[in-house]
């Protein structure tokens, strides 16, 4: 009984703090927040994004259906300082990179679709949502992700074929003050993948847009680039 309610005050705690983390910031759309996109008719902030029953995906409770298909994206590749694997580098369908393209891919008419609706309502699966214009938002990153960070491929072989131009991953972890830096990927068979929220910090915008560090002095970019 002590360990489930150990547990359970862990999980309040950390939903907490990610609750204090985002709202009033561009990823809270419920109808109270601050954003200029956000929805009509629904006060929560988690919702568009989680759900504690009848989740998707049991990590992170996902609750919401699947976007656009791994293989649709176009992945940064064009420049020659990229090592083979960052080159080659693919999304898969358990690509961490897809939670985030499941807004960022231009899809805004659906920013109010979920899975798991609410119970004893009309509202249906939908949220009405509405705002600035998506068209022309920087976060309207569509499926072309050419001129963006390279995601999708692992930061260990990373390391190993750019000898001395790029920091350990134990190293990036510590810069960054996070346990989990980088991601499972293809089934597991990459363990250290390079993904959006390798980066960024989802439920925190202390650092815009959503850095898991400042980059005041390229403090971001050099805790894996050795420079």
């Amino acid at each position: 009984m002590k360990k489930i309610l150990l547990t359970a005050a862990l999980l309040a705690i950390t939903v907490g703090t990610s609750f204090a983390g985002i709202k009033n910031t561009k990823h809270d759309l419920s109808s109270g927040s601050s954003a200029s996109v956000k929805a009509t008719n629904s006060d929560q902030i988690c919702v568009f994004c989680h759900t504690p029953h009848n989740a998707v995906q049991s990590v992170p409770l996902w609750n919401r259906s699947a976007g656009r298909a791994a293989a649709d994206f176009r992945l940064y590749t064009s420049s020659k300082s990229l090592t083979t694997v960052a080159g080659d580098a693919k999304l898969f369908e358990d690509s961490q990179s897809l939670f985030c393209m499941n807004c960022h891919d231009a899809t805004l008419g659906e920013l109010g679709s979920r899975v798991n609706k609410r119970a004893f309502t009309s509202d249906g699966a939908a949220i009405n949502v509405a705002g600035a214009s998506w068209a022309t938002s920087s976060a309207n990153l569509g499926n072309n992700l050419t001129n963006d960070h390279p995601v999708g491929f692992s930061y260990g072989t990373a390391v190993t074929q750019d000898l001395g131009g790029l920091n350990a991953a134990s190293a990036v972890k510590t810069a960054f003050g996070e346990k989990t830096v980088f991601f499972n990927a293809n089934n597991n068979t990459v363990t250290d993948s390079m993904e959006c929220s390798s980066c960024h910090a989802v439920h925190d915008n202390t650092y815009t847009p959503f850095l898991r560090t400042t980059n005041s002095g390229s403090t971001l970019c050099l805790a894996c680039h050795a420079k």
